[in-house]
């Protein structure tokens, strides 16, 4: 038969195949080797074709006669290319609390939000006050908060982060409500004692 004619002529290697070749034999290494048919070795197509046989963003694997091509981390094979995967978006990011996630080609990153600062893998408050980063105006004080802080004028005071000033409570009519509603009351109570005292007692005490 052929194929043992070929064999017994040909003495190919196990990965070669015989083909006829002008009423004779010759030994071809099959795909992914090479070598003279006779001997064959592997064909490491990632060292010399790695940026012809895999898409961008991946690396390639040789293998026994072939090769495979793998995408790197951060991106995900779509059959032809290799996508980046938005890991915010599908929530497979591990940031912490009070920080947001930013996704960068291939990866993401994790940004403390305003208020807050890196603290080894925590994201902790910032006190603007014991910092010295909120300025406050006079007759304030400095209250911090989670992520922020704010100035609060004394108690007499009133205005905003820019300036407090004093309150005039005699300007307001709640202020005394007191002396307001009986301060009359008293004149006309003192007033009729004395009017008791000084003219209607003594024309009682007036015998006809």
């Amino acid at each position: 038969c052929y194929l043992c004619r070929c064999e017994r002529i040909a003495n190919c290697h196990p990965l070669a195949k015989c083909l006829p070749h002008e009423g004779s034999f010759y030994c071809q290494c099959t795909d992914g080797y090479e070598g003279t048919g006779t001997d064959c070795w592997d064909v490491d197509e990632c060292d010399k074709l790695q940026h012809q046989i895999c898409p961008a963003f991946s690396y390639c694997v040789n293998t026994n006669g072939s090769f495979t091509c793998t995408c790197w981390s951060g991106f995900q094979d779509n059959g032809t290319h290799c996508l980046d995967i938005d890991e915010c978006a599908t929530g497979d990011f591990p940031c912490p609390d009070n920080s947001t996630c930013t996704n960068l080609e291939g990866s993401y990153k994790c940004t403390c939000d305003p208020g807050f600062t890196r603290n080894g893998t925590l994201c902790v408050d910032i006190d603007e006050c014991s910092l010295g980063l909120t300025r406050c105006p006079n007759f304030s004080n400095c209250l911090n908060t989670v992520g922020s802080s704010f100035c609060k004028c004394w108690e007499g005071y009133q205005g905003n982060s820019t300036v407090c000033e004093e309150i005039n409570e005699c300007l307001d009519n709640i202020t005394c409500p007191e002396h307001k509603i009986r301060k009359p009351y008293l004149y006309v109570h003192v007033f009729s004692r004395w009017l008791w005292i000084f003219l209607i007692l003594p024309l009682r005490m007036v015998k006809y």
